[in-house]
């Protein structure tokens, strides 16, 4: 990750450039944290005989991590329902 500094007028304009490792890298980390929340969330439903509570409360969490990640507004409506 870089700064390329740029000038427009008398402002100073810096441009944050992504080098394609470290996008790929910030993609999968936050796939791995939406992947921690979901297993979290379902970790509290772990022996109480309700899978099907445990399975929402998983795919409550992957979608509110999902819609946190910036850029991924359109996934909103997808469902991640694989049950």
């Amino acid at each position: 990750m870089g700064l390329t500094p740029g000038i427009i007028g008398e402002k100073v304009m810096v441009e944050q450039t992504i080098a394609p490792l470290d996008l790929e890298r910030m993609v999968e980390l936050d796939f791995v944290r939406t992947t921690e929340a979901a297993a979290l969330n379902a970790y509290h439903w772990l022996g109480k005989g309700d899978p099907q509570a445990a399975h929402a409360a998983a795919v409550a969490a992957a979608r509110r991590a999902f819609i946190a990640i910036k850029g991924t507004d359109r996934w909103s409506g997808v469902s991640l329902t694989v049950w």
